[in-house]
């Protein structure tokens, strides 16, 4: 064996010849070439093509997801030419094409996984998107660990909290994962971990840390995330580590401090490093387990960053202290160089005879081979040791399986001559990898294959490498959730076969429970336990890359889903380990341990998503804000876009009621009590009613659409979002700040209303005294979070349905006459004046002003992403809201109309909106003599008017922040702080509330008439949106060959219930573009009222879209167009909105094959167990189990309960 000869100083890091030497590292071709060296591709990714030299820390090579040359990649739409058709035709086949009736269907297989890629070939457009998966599991794993437990060093993602291994912290988590942040390019996250480094992090502690974890979790993280930082600084860039900036040189800075602090571990008698030290006290602490042993494989993993550091800081001493480890464990003489698990620092002789390559021996020989390719090939003595103990391990430690005749890597736990223990860790896993690295020098097979060093030695690595991956990838189809356990035994004979011995695996491994190859594998029951560890992973990268063959890739890919399946937390909380992985649903262990992030979604060996690999070359993307620049021309990202908004930090705290009386609050106010008058006035009560269930049915196609998309996407955004994922990124930005306009000008205008509503009562007290008070009280409420909003909706919206149910009882008994002042009326205003008034215009114009009466009816799709249970409770308020909006507003409407004739007097005068005085509600009680009665109207139309100010605020700043979350709208916008609030969209929303002190004017409403009608038409847009984006959806999700059972709420109403839904809003706009082109000519409402007209005032036309109700007084062609444009200005400045957008950022509309229909969707197979009411975690289950769970749930009920659960 080679003497061990320190180099001068360290190894020579610049040298001509390293080039050659590097092909391990560098990329060996081109960018359209398939598979070739095991890193093929991978420094070009980084640097252009250019070769770079070896990164010194933990040899952790690099791939990233692709970036994309441009939104969508689909072609643009090109109309044919037809002569003999007009205008109509284009628009109809534009539609048609714009909802994918034109789009070629795909056939083939679908499963519940087939959004993974299962079934759906091998293209590399598929994989792509599979490697996205990865990253995306990262963003949300990294997401969740910042929102709960920040600089803390462990996370509990379930019980979302946090723990600290010493009192400050020592940033396990996050400086582990700082190369993976800079690597898949989270810029974003980047910088705050290194905000958090500079501001918090310390090693001045008087601490006992572990030298073998601290060493490669912290000083390596470290190292490596300088290297990335000045090596490739195009990677996450951040300006602070620009050359010449504060924070160039943080990283070493940090690195070289624990490094100085670390080196009291070498300062034993041996030289053998203790297992402590104590960072302020510069003193290392010998091991208090093991006789005081330390662990073989922590004391020689520690060479790679300690040499790292020599080269970057000159100080040769760094290089010296490691490098002597090896040496002294060299000298001990280890039998067929297999070493115990254990030394001691005092002596530097091994401890015990216990021999293994799981836990506290694995690390040394992995990096064996890792030194020599570290050190450029120049120490060859490395090579030598590991060839010796790849030999031992053949000799002593390889031996088959019966009867299916797995090889397996056992133990000798009491010496070599000893009997051999069929137990093997996960840890051994990384073994298979690293024969096939160090069998073809980092070459791929083939490449290898042709020097003419190649012998049949190295051809029996490789064979002996396939064996045991698939030995590993056998631990995983063994278990029930397909997640290894930490520790497998085996079946061997009573005289274990020598590594000679002749066998056979079955290649595949038959899924049937009773299958022969099972009998092989044992795993007890204090062993089944999963911790995400990366090794098998990362053994199944280098042999796809050293190979070429995809069922390497195919494995890590079916690993992945596995990962995503069971071990996913609930709301947001990232993943985490498993104390049993081998029932499901699985037991959790509530850790998410830091190599999940720094090494499992990463590998040790390769980095940013290559879980599953590709074999091409792809630049690094961009997450950011959504959006970014590229080929000199600006590019939405709408993928981020997607991501973000399915990850959003908001406060899950909604529950059932919360949602069903949002809704209710959002659509039952003054368009109900007091508009209805107007409406009333203008078609009369039969048009009244059938415009009203009219807009009942369009909104029931309309809410059964989006009850299916919330459920499936309960995302931050709701409409907007979708609108950006199916349709266009630039419908989507014109819906969402339409939307998010509209109830922020609603606002001042509710705020007002509610002011001149209290004149009832205090009409000498300055309005502007009350609008303080609302204002306030309705930020207040907000500032409470999502939970205090949605305990004061169900407060006022409980408050508003008593009013109405009252009501409907009271008018019941008037109309019979029960109170002598009217006697029985019955349908006498049918007769006299009549059920209709204006004909077919006077029932267009019930026709808009009824459908905007039912504005905020989607506010439920939009709290969907702050619901508790999504799936459960959207369905059912979906349902539930509607009939009980429907139902409320149709009977109360029935009985206004018998109660109240449409030429009634005090039905015109109204001064606003909301007074009370008009209100056909009021009208109806004065009437009957009751005099106590209105003044409790209309502190129900007070409560009605705050509650929709209240909704005002919720609706615009959640809009606000999703826009923000995609990069439609400015990022500050996005902020949610600690407790899920919206803060600063929540503020700028408020800010507009201060428009209400305009309410001392003498004509308050109409200085906002203009504002308000910018947005005026935004519902009825909204809901066409909705019904389009869910006709899309389902086509996308047809052409992508999903099955709709994967989906775990349907609409009622189907695709074909969303074109109902679609063509009666068309009608809507089209009925209110009349109406307002071509109002009702003024007319006396009843000779009665002669009086009051004799002094001038006109006939005037609801105008529900400004929000006033009452209308422009119409006095010729002039006050025409003047009520035209104030209906209809909310059109052009949409069309304006997408026009700017999609020509500023070239978007395209979404193809069908490239529809995003994973991220953020609730999968199927979650199932909420509750025992006694107590919540407790949600676990993955197969779809079976749900639909058993939903079989065994409705079997239980009578069926009437079944018919109503249907129904409502």
């Amino acid at each position: 064996m080679s003497s061990f000869s320190i180099p001068k100083n360290v190894p020579s890091f610049s040298n001509p010849q390293r080039q050659y030497e590097d092909r391990l590292w560098a990329a060996a071709t081109n960018r359209n070439s398939k598979p070739g060296n095991i890193l093929s591709g991978v420094q070009d990714i980084i640097s252009g093509g250019n070769r770079a030299s070896l990164p010194m820390y933990k040899d952790k090579p690099y791939m990233y997801p692709p970036g994309r040359s441009g939104y969508g990649g689909g072609g643009r739409f090109r109309p044919r030419r037809k002569r003999t058709l007009g205008l109509l035709f284009l628009v109809v086949v534009a539609l048609l094409w714009w909802t994918g009736m034109f789009s070629e269907q795909q056939e083939g297989v679908t499963t519940g996984w087939r959004w993974w890629g299962k079934g759906a070939g091998k293209s590399k457009a598929n994989w792509l998107k599979r490697r996205e998966r990865v990253v995306e599991a990262m963003e949300l794993s990294w997401d969740a660990y910042e929102r709960y437990a920040w600089g803390m060093d462990e996370f509990h993602p379930e019980s979302k909290s946090g723990k600290q291994m010493v009192s400050k912290g020592l940033g396990w988590i996050i400086i582990d994962s700082l190369d993976t942040l800079m690597l898949m390019n989270l810029t974003s996250r980047l910088s705050h971990a290194r905000e958090w480094l500079a501001k918090d992090l310390t090693w001045e502690q008087d601490e006992y840390v572990n030298t073998f974890e601290t060493t490669i979790r912290m000083l390596g993280g470290l190292l490596s995330a300088h290297y990335l930082s000045t090596t490739f600084p195009e990677l996450a860039p951040i300006a602070d580590d620009d050359p010449g900036k504060p924070g160039e040189d943080l990283y070493l800075e940090k690195a070289k401090d624990l490094a100085d602090r670390l080196m009291a571990a070498f300062d034993s008698p041996s030289g053998i490093p203790y297992a402590s030290v104590n960072l302020k006290e510069f003193k290392g602490i010998i091991s208090h387990a093991d006789m005081g042993a330390s662990s073989t494989a922590e004391t020689t993993t520690l060479q790679l960053e300690f040499k790292y550091l020599a080269k970057l800081t000159g100080e040769k001493d760094f290089w010296d202290k490691a490098e002597k480890v090896m040496q002294l464990v060299d000298d001990n003489g280890a039998e067929d160089g297999l070493v115990p698990i254990f030394i001691f620092a005092t002596t530097g002789k091994f401890h015990g005879e216990n021999i293994r390559l799981g836990s506290r021996g694995d690390s040394y020989y992995e990096y064996l081979i890792k030194q020599y390719l570290q050190t450029n090939k120049k120490e060859p003595i490395y090579e030598e040791m590991w060839y010796e103990a790849l030999e031992g391990v053949r000799k002593h430690l390889v031996t088959y399986t019966e009867p299916s005749q797995f090889t397996i890597i056992g133990e000798r736990p009491n010496g070599l001559k000893k009997e051999l223990s069929p137990k093997m860790d996960h840890l051994v896993c990384f073994m298979p990898g690293t024969i096939a690295l160090a069998a073809t020098g980092g070459l791929t097979e083939k490449e290898a294959r042709g020097l003419p060093t190649w012998t049949d030695k190295n051809e029996a690595d490789m064979q002996l490498a396939r064996e045991l991956m698939h030995t590993c990838w056998g631990m995983y189809k063994y278990m029930a959730t397909g997640l290894a356990a930490e520790i497998t035994y085996f079946n061997i004979p009573k005289e274990p076969l020598p590594a000679s011995a002749p066998h056979q695996a079955p290649a595949e491994f038959d899924p049937d429970p009773e299958a022969e190859w099972r009998k092989d594998f044992d795993v007890k029951p204090q062993d089944s336990h999963n911790l995400q560890r990366p090794e098998t992973v990362e053994s199944l990268f280098y042999m796809w890359r050293i190979t070429g063959e995809e069922k390497y890739r195919d494995w890590g890919w079916e690993m992945f889903k596995s990962f995503m399946n069971y071990t996913a937390v609930e709301e947001g909380g990232g993943f985490t380990s498993l104390s049993n992985a081998n029932i499901i649903p699985p037991r959790t262990r509530d850790n998410m341990e830091s190599f999940w992030l720094a090494e499992t979604l990463n590998f040790r060996s390769n980095r940013s998503s290559t879980l599953v690999g590709s074999g091409s070359n792809a630049s690094p993307g961009s997450r950011g804000g959504g959006q970014k620049e590229r080929h000199a021309g600006h590019y939405f990202d709408v993928r981020a876009a997607n991501l973000n908004t399915a990850n959003t930090q908001l406060s899950r705290e909604l529950k059932g009621r919360h949602l069903q009386m949002i809704a209710i609050g959002g659509s039952i106010g003054a368009g109900l009590f007091v508009a209805s008058g107007a409406s009333l006035t203008a078609g009369g009560p039969a048009s009244l009613i059938l415009a009203y269930a009219f807009i009942a049915v369009m909104l029931y196609c309309t809410m059964q659409a989006l009850g299916e998309l919330a459920v499936a996407f309960p995302v931050a955004g709701s409409f907007s979002a979708y609108s950006t994922r199916f349709l266009d990124p630039a419908l989507g930005f014109s819906m969402g700040w339409n939307y998010a306009l509209q109830w922020a000008v609603c606002l001042p205008l509710e705020i007002i209303a509610a002011s001149m509503t209290v004149d009832y009562w205090k009409e000498h007290v300055s309005r502007s005294v009350f609008v303080t008070v609302f204002l306030a009280c309705i930020v207040v409420i907000n500032l409470f979070g999502v939970k205090g909003y949605g305990e004061a909706e169900f407060v006022f919206s409980t408050v508003k349905i008593i009013a109405i149910i009252g009501f409907i009882l009271l008018g019941i008994v008037i109309n019979i006459g029960g109170f002598p002042n009217e006697g029985y009326i019955g349908g006498k205003y049918w007769r006299d004046p009549g059920a209709f008034n204006n004909g077919f215009k006077g029932f267009c114009t019930i026709f808009v002003t009824a459908a905007f009466a039912f504005t905020g009816i989607e506010l439920v799709g939009l709290a969907a992403a702050e619901a508790v249970h999504p799936r459960k409770s959207i369905p059912k308020a979906i349902k539930q809201v509607f009939w009980r909006i429907s139902l409320f507003y149709i009977i109360s409407l029935t009985l206004i109309g018998l109660l109240v004739p449409y030429n009634h007097p005090d039905l015109l005068g109204a001064e606003s909106f909301a007074d009370a005085s008009s209100s056909p509600f009021v009208i109806a009680i004065e009437s009957a003599g009751i005099s106590i009665l209105p003044g409790i109207m209309n502190a129900v139309i007070l409560i009605a008017v705050f509650s929709v100010g209240n909704s005002a605020v919720f609706g615009s700043s959640r809009t606000l922040a999703a826009m923000a979350d995609q990069g439609q709208a400015p990022k500050f916008l996005g902020y949610v702080d600690r407790r899920g609030r919206p803060l600063i969209a929540i503020l700028i929303t408020s800010a507009f509330g201060l428009l209400g002190y305009l309410a001392d004017m003498q004509h308050p409403t109409r200085v906002l008439d203009w504002l308000l009608a910018l947005t005026g038409l935004s519902s009825i847009f909204t809901w066409a949106s909705i019904c389009l984006a869910h006709i899309r959806f389902r086509k996308a999700w047809a052409v992508q060959g999903r099955s709709l059972s994967d989906l775990s709420c349907l609409s009622q109403a189907g695709v074909a219930g969303s074109w109902i839904g679609l063509v009666l809003n068309g009608l809507v706009m089209l009925a209110h573009f009349w109406t307002a082109a071509w109002p009702i000519p003024p007319t006396l409402a009843d000779p009665n009222a002669a009086e009051y007209f004799a002094n001038g005032h006109y006939r005037e036309v609801p105008t529900a879209p400004t929000g006033n109700g009452v209308g422009v007084e119409i006095r010729g062609a002039g006050d025409v167009a003047h009520n035209f444009f104030l209906q209809c200005s909310c059109v052009p400045v949409i069309l304006v909105f997408w026009a700017g957008y999609k020509v500023w950022y070239r978007t395209k509309v979404v193809r069908l094959e490239e529809v995003d229909l994973d991220t953020g969707r609730r999968r199927t197979d979650v199932v909420y167990f509750n025992d006694h009411g107590r919540s407790l975690p949600a676990f993955a289950v197969g779809k079976r189990d749900l639909e058993w769970e939903r079989e065994r749930e409705l079997r239980g009920m009578p069926r009437w309960k079944r018919i109503y659960r249907f129904l409502c």
